[in-house]
């Protein structure tokens, strides 16, 4: 799936149609907890999702 999520999050740049805020909402349901988990788990070509999920983990 999270291959997927990459590929939509690529195409809608904004959240106009909710798809960003619902992928936000299933990456909020992975069961990880810190950047290292994150960047060791997580292929770097996906930097949306990686993003996203940092954005989680470490929030602003």
């Amino acid at each position: 799936m999270l291959e997927i999520y990459e590929r939509l999050l690529r195409q809608h740049k904004t959240n106009k149609d909710y798809i960003r805020s619902n992928i936000k909402a299933r990456l909020e349901e992975f069961a990880l907890t810190s950047l290292e988990q994150i960047n060791k788990e997580i292929p770097s070509d996906w930097t949306h999702v990686r993003g996203m999920l940092k954005k989680i983990v470490v929030p602003s």
